[in-house]
């Protein structure tokens, strides 16, 4: 979202430098350049045209279209800034709300537990092909290496069978 707001800044502010380049121009209109016809021997003349610049006034309405773009342009940039950080401010309150609900220690499971925020289960796994019931799940692991740090686990959870390989310890 900022990498696009970036973008359509530099895209209004190139805009605006050109507008501001076409008015800087004198307002007087140069005669049409006369046409050169070159002729070789066996081809057919073709005549060049040179263009001709036109200045831009105030009273142009392509002037004025162009000044409406960019005032569009600008609130859409502004109204951009404005959701983005809204959307900072939310991120940042949820993140300090989860921070908060998210137990490291015992006692914080405990004080967890009481405000009944969530459902919590203790229970103790040894490995094997058997399937170990812990509140809504169903656990068995598969394998264990303490010296590489993974594990493989398979998980039952509404009769779905979910299998968790080389899981960091």
């Amino acid at each position: 979202m900022v990498a696009s707001l970036r973008q359509m800044q530099s895209q209004v502010q190139s805009l605006s430098e050109r507008l501001n380049a076409m008015a800087a121009q004198p307002a007087t209109i140069a005669a049409p350049a006369p046409r050169i016809a070159t002729r070789e021997p066996g081809r057919r003349v073709r005549p060049i045209a040179i263009p001709r610049k036109a200045a831009r006034s105030a009273d142009d309405p392509h002037w004025r279209q162009m000044q409406t773009k960019i005032a569009e342009q600008q609130k859409q940039i502004d109204t951009t800034r404005e959701e983005a950080s809204q959307a900072r401010k939310e991120l940042n309150s949820t993140r300090d709300e989860l921070g908060g609900s998210i137990a490291k220690t015992h006692e914080e499971l405990a004080t967890l537990q009481k405000h009944g925020e969530r459902n919590y289960y203790g229970f103790q796994l040894d490995k094997s092909k058997q399937f170990h019931a812990a509140g809504p799940l169903s656990l068995s692991l598969r394998k264990v290496n303490v010296k590489q740090g993974y594990y493989d686990l398979v998980l039952v959870v509404d009769d779905r069978q979910l299998e968790k390989k080389r899981e960091s310890l």
